[in-house]
C-alpha cells in the first residue's frame, strides 16, 4: 500500500535507486577529471585537446582511417584532414596511401613520438 506524501516530503528511495544515483555522480566526476587531464596533457605536448583525443584513438587501435576518426568524433572530413596534418607535422603519425586514387586513407603512430606520449601519460597517471 502506498501512503500519501506530505507537502515537501520526498518519496522513499530504494537502495538500488540510491546506488544508481551515486554511480551516475561518480561517472560524471570521472568524466570531468578526464577532461581536465586531457587538457593538461595536450597543453604539455603543445597540441589541441581534440588532437590528443584522436591521437589516443589511433594509439588504441594502432592505426585509423580518416573516415573512422570523423565518424567517432563527429568532426567533418576537412577538420579531420587538418587534424591529421597537425599530428603528422608534429611527428605523431605518418600517413599511408592505401587507395589507388592516391588518397591518404590511413595513418599510424610513429615509434619515437609514441614513446614520448606514453611516457608523459604514464607520468600523469602516477600523480
Amino acid at each position: 500500500m502506498s501512503r500519501t506524501l506530505k507537502r515537501g516530503e520526498a518519496p522513499a528511495v530504494s537502495p538500488i535507486q540510491e546506488l544508481v544515483e551515486r554511480v551516475g555522480i561518480e561517472v560524471r566526476r570521472m568524466g570531468a577529471q578526464r577532461v581536465m587531464r586531457s587538457q593538461a596533457i595536450a597543453e604539455q605536448l603543445g597540441m589541441h585537446t581534440t588532437d590528443l583525443e584522436c591521437l589516443d584513438l589511433i594509439y588504441l587501435h594502432g592505426r585509423a582511417l580518416a573516415g573512422e576518426l570523423a565518424q567517432a568524433t563527429g568532426l567533418t572530413s576537412g577538420a579531420v584532414t587538418a587534424l591529421i596534418d597537425r599530428l603528422e607535422t608534429g611527428g605523431y603519425v605518418v600517413r599511408e596511401v592505401t587507395r589507388p586514387t592516391g588518397d591518404a586513407g590511413t595513418f599510424a603512430s610513429v615509434p619515437r613520438q609514441s614513446s614520448r606520449f606514453k611516457r608523459f601519460t604514464g607520468q600523469c597517471r602516477k600523480r
